[in-house]
């Protein structure tokens, strides 16, 4: 499936964040792609001043909005110490997924 770069990140957190036991809302999920978007140098502080400027202008959104989504993903542990958890940081190219589920019910 070939997509977009900011929906390839919309999917893949989609895909990673239907096995956490916290559910993020579609706007949280809409943040995180934005941030997660960012490459080269920017890439290196995903949550400068510059990008955030950035991620606002692209979603609309004013600062307070920004900060409290930034804190709903602090305080459901998916960003730690400034950056996001390598769970939600897929290959930049290309993504493959392998599950294998397990039953307890069943032996």
């Amino acid at each position: 499936m070939r997509l977009d770069e900011v929906e390839y990140y919309r999917k893949h957190i989609k895909i990673v964040s239907a096995f956490l036991p916290v559910r993020l809302t579609e706007r949280e999920i809409d943040v995180l792609s934005q941030f997660l978007s960012f490459r080269g140098e920017f890439a290196n502080d995903r949550f400068g001043p510059s990008q955030r400027k950035i991620v606002m202008r692209r979603l609309g959104m004013k600062p307070p909005n920004l900060s409290n989504h930034l804190k709903s993903l602090r305080k459901a542990g998916i960003i730690k110490e400034g950056k996001i958890i390598d769970h939600f940081v897929p290959n930049e190219t290309n993504q493959v997924y392998k599950f294998h589920l397990i039953n307890g019910e069943k032996t």
